[in-house]
């Protein structure tokens, strides 16, 4: 697997760039596992202030408190076979204890900051809710080749997986 990974990233080296601007979500899919657990009240795209297409979604946890919170987080290009780019997953909630805990999730988190109310620690007793989120034009955080690519979050809440938002990114030259 890693031979094929690297013999298609060479020639994605070799006959397209790197570019980090019109990078825009074109698609969200909510799918809650356990409706006696969780729902979401709300998943749309929804266009920001700036006109650019965004996330909203509400979260509602049927059950408080919440006190564990792990997440898969998988990137990847689209394609037949997708491209895994990055598969990883953390815990949310020592994360939000010590946000040095981890830098790649620091960086992750750093994006959607300021359009969610997930400002502390746990447990939550309370929705999660993200408005109107979009990646920011030109941001070094988000370069990629031209293409479609997804990136899905996987929840698990007290080892039980609970939901699961898939989410395609296009990047255009």
């Amino acid at each position: 697997m890693l031979k094929i990974f690297l013999k298609y990233f060479i020639i994605l080296l070799a006959t397209q760039t790197l570019h980090c601007g019109e990078v825009t979500i074109k698609s969200v899919t909510c799918k809650t596992h356990d409706a006696n657990f969780s729902r979401f009240d709300l998943c749309e795209m929804a266009p920001t202030a700036k006109n650019i297409p965004g996330i909203s979604l509400i979260i509602r946890f049927l059950r408080l408190p919440v006190t564990n919170i792990h997440f898969r987080y998988v990137v990847g290009r689209t394609g037949s076979p997708p491209l895994i780019a990055l598969n990883n997953s953390w815990d949310l909630c020592a994360f939000l204890r010590n946000g040095k805990s981890s830098r790649a999730l620091a960086t992750l988190f750093k994006q959607i900051a300021s359009f969610t109310n997930i400002n502390h620690s746990c447990p939550f007793n309370h929705d999660v809710i993200i408005q109107k989120f979009a990646v920011p034009h030109g941001n070094p955080n988000f370069v990629f080749f031209p293409g479609d690519y997804f990136a899905k979050v996987e929840t698990t809440i007290d080892g039980i997986k609970r939901f699961t938002i898939d989410i395609i990114i296009n990047n255009q030259i």
